[in-house]
């Protein structure tokens, strides 16, 4: 008798089948009546004659109402509450070491036992998420600065502050509702749940989670959604789902937090973003000299001087793996010797050239004549130089959009208003002009056809 006064004090909460069963008929009934968008808290107040807060605390499924309640807003979608469908909140139970660990999949996260710098990331985006409670935040950079491996240091360090925390490498570009309907299933602590087919539907129930629960989900990989060709954070066709879910844990409020990994900073990010607000981007850029001479000494080049590594940093950018190919090159051809190394005059080479590769030939059009024509500008040039060398001064405003879409793809180097390449990057466009014979004069900026 006393466990029956405690449970109706405590009322009932819906099941995950029973808010999946609420949302596929609340958005059959907005597709139906009201022209496909969503209801707001207030019209399904008017609808089910609850108040906000009631309808409110019913979809965060935490805190019991009494079954009245249930009854009255599944009948003002024309639904039956059936005894599946809602269930007894139970006392939150202290987790035992192995319920923990399955609370936590790490997917193909990689191996970061060894690891290089970035405390000052680390510490960034720690107080970001933790103490700002940050719920959508962004790393981005240049391809092989450190980003993936970053994230997954991250969340090893703050995984303990979160009750589910998921990190998916997106690289073969799986489509968002496959990425939300495994972390949903995640979430659900292995019940049996019927997915709902729609997008907006998923969206929803993911939604319910990161509210219900501290959950970190980290995203890695982002760029391989976007489209190649284009102006930076154009979505490839059928991906543009992702934009969605961005929007969604971007502008909604919650206990929980998406870090993403990208090569090129997405235009939700600057839309929704700023130092003050939820929403937060930090752009990866290169290692410290202390950082770098690790690096060279795990390869076995020992006594490196601070000239040396600086000479390095400059040229490579600070950008680990572009400095762990080049120390094994000096070692292997040069026995460690890196005066030998820069004496041939070379930066570009082999798998080097193959990472830049892989960026270049995401550009458009427009951003690789920028390119060229920086290259072959051997000093920094100011924002307003482009327009005095610009041939047809009616396509400045598409100039200034693609200047501002290479720096989102973090190839522009910006030091108090002068633009300019990394030594590695210049040399890599003018091998690539010359090879594609592209000549131009050195200061005309000459738009073709893009």
């Amino acid at each position: 008798m006393g466990q029956q006064k405690s449970r109706r004090k405590r009322g009932v909460i819906l099941t995950t089948k029973g808010l999946n069963k609420f949302f596929e008929a609340r958005e059959s009934q907005e597709v139906e009546k009201n022209y496909g968008y969503r209801y707001t808290l207030e019209e399904l107040s008017d609808r089910t004659g609850l108040v906000p807060m009631t309808i409110t605390k019913v979809l965060n499924c935490k805190a019991g109402v009494d079954k009245q309640t249930l009854l009255q807003l599944f009948k003002a979608f024309g639904l039956e509450l059936r005894k599946s469908d809602y269930t007894f909140p139970t006392p939150a139970l202290v987790q035992s070491k192995s319920e923990i660990l399955r609370r936590t999949d790490w997917g193909d996260a990689i191996d970061v036992s060894v690891f290089y710098g970035r405390e000052d990331e680390l510490q960034t985006l720690q107080d970001w998420i933790v103490k700002d409670c940050s719920r959508f935040v962004a790393v981005y950079g240049i391809g092989g600065i450190g980003k993936t491996a970053l994230s997954v240091k991250l969340a090893q360090r703050i995984q303990e502050k979160f009750e589910f925390v998921i990190w998916r490498s997106i690289r073969n570009s799986p489509s968002v509702e496959e990425i939300i309907g495994k972390s949903i299933q995640f979430f659900a602590d292995d019940q049996t749940i019927n997915l709902p087919e729609s997008l907006f539907n998923r969206l929803s129930l993911f939604l319910h989670y990161l509210k219900a629960h501290r959950c970190l989900i980290i995203l890695d990989g982002i760029e391989t959604i976007f489209q190649g060709g284009e102006p930076v954070g154009q979505y490839r066709e059928g991906y543009e789902g992702y934009s969605e879910l961005f929007k969604l844990v971007g502008e909604t409020s919650h206990q929980s937090c998406l870090l993403i990994a990208s090569r090129e900073k997405p235009k939700e990010i600057i839309s929704l973003g700023g130092a003050s607000l939820p929403v937060r981007s930090l752009q990866i850029v290169g290692l410290e000299t202390a950082d770098v001479k690790a690096i060279l000494n795990s390869k076995g080049i020992l006594n490196v001087s601070d000239a040396e590594c600086l000479q390095l940093i400059e040229s490579y950018g600070g950008n680990p793996q572009a400095l762990k190919i080049v120390a094994t090159s000096i070692q292997d051809l040069f026995a460690g010797n890196i005066s030998e190394f820069f004496a041939q005059n070379i930066t570009v080479f082999g798998d080097i050239q193959e990472l830049l590769d892989q960026q270049f030939n995401r550009l458009s059009v427009l951003e690789q004549e920028i390119m060229y024509w920086l290259a072959m500008n051997q000093k920094p040039v100011k924002l307003n130089q482009f327009s005095q060398n610009i041939t047809y001064p009616e396509k400045l405003p598409q100039v200034l959009g693609a200047v501002e879409s290479l720096r989102r793809r973090s190839l522009l180097e910006n030091n108090h208003g002068f633009f300019s390449l990394k030594p590695a990057v210049r040399e890599y466009v003018n091998q690539k002009r010359l090879v594609e014979g592209v000549f131009k004069e050195e200061n005309e900026l000459v738009i073709g056809n893009w």
